[in-house]
């Protein structure tokens, strides 16, 4: 018999606390205890671009992480120039490894 699984539920206190369009970065911070971020995803809105984070990624309590299609950022958005759109709305949604969301940024 097949079970009807749930989907786990993470309690990370994890946001994406600004969008930076110009420099094409996004920021993420752990307000909460120390959190695995493993497989957690970034969506940019517009142009359904993901970014997955690598298995080990580790991110402290009160610490942020930057992510961004051009090099010198913590995180580097691969196969992308341009994330951000510099004219129209285009908002950042955070999701855990399960699926859950956790935070959106305009």
């Amino acid at each position: 018999m097949v079970s009807d699984p749930k989907t786990p539920v993470v309690l990370a206190n994890v946001a994406v606390t600004e969008i930076q369009r110009d420099t094409q970065t996004v920021t993420i911070t752990n307000m909460g205890l120390d959190t695995d971020i493993s497989k957690f995803i970034i969506l940019s809105q517009r142009g359904n671009e993901v970014f997955l984070f690598p298995e080990g990624s580790l991110l402290g309590g009160g610490q942020s992480v930057s992510i961004s299609s051009i090099p010198g950022a913590d995180y580097v958005w691969p196969d992308e120039s341009k994330v951000w759109h510099q004219e129209k709305d285009d908002s950042a949604f955070l999701y855990d490894r399960f699926g859950n969301f956790l935070s959106r940024r305009d």
